[in-house]
């Protein structure tokens, strides 16, 4: 995956940050509030608490982790010398991420599977991270136009062709929902 990132970041000129969930959990589990109090800003730990469960609160804390590395390639990239973490990564009202007091930097986030992933660039930019599975065609029916229902029915049943084409539509739509900031009110049809 870091291949991919690589190329991909040279190619387009964002900067990725990636984590692995489960090494975030055993590092929380391990050192609790200090490890916390160690990534994140007083702001930033205020949003943590109010993550509900630690499944959420492990894989928010992965995506901040992320997103301060991926902030950090992006300071050293444009030449800053200061290039330590970011004030803080908090969320608009739409639940969207943003680094505080830096309106020149675009920040997306997304975890799955696994893995938080964070690209951080000088323009508008989304990222969603999905593994491809069979999905319940009612993800379809809510959240898919006529014309990609017709795309996706077309590829078969319980096929791993119709399973990766629908996947990879849903993530685009996720992505572009990041693009736009708009998060869960975007109508996805």
């Amino acid at each position: 995956m870091n291949e991919f990132l690589e190329r991909q970041s040279a190619l387009l000129g964002f900067h990725y940050g990636v984590e692995r969930i489960p090494d975030v959990a055993a590092r929380l589990d391990r050192d609790g509030d200090l490890y916390v109090a160690s990534l994140l800003t007083e702001a930033e730990r205020r949003q943590f608490r109010r993550c509900r469960g630690w499944k959420r609160q492990v894989e928010w804390l992965a995506g901040r982790r992320a997103a301060k590395t991926a902030f950090v390639r992006y300071a050293r990239s444009v030449g800053r010398r200061d290039t330590g973490q970011p004030a803080s990564v908090l969320n608009d009202r739409n639940g969207a991420p943003y680094v505080e007091y830096r309106p020149d930097v675009h920040l997306s986030i997304t975890h799955s599977h696994g893995y938080a992933m964070a690209v951080v660039a000088p323009f508008d930019i989304g990222i969603d991270l999905e593994k491809i599975e069979q999905r319940p065609l009612s993800l379809t029916h809510y959240f898919f136009s006529e014309d990609e229902r017709r795309l996706a029915s077309r590829r078969g049943g319980d096929s791993p062709a119709r399973d990766k084409l629908i996947t990879r539509i849903w993530s685009r739509k996720e992505a572009v929902s990041k693009v736009l900031r708009r998060g869960g009110s975007l109508d996805f049809k």
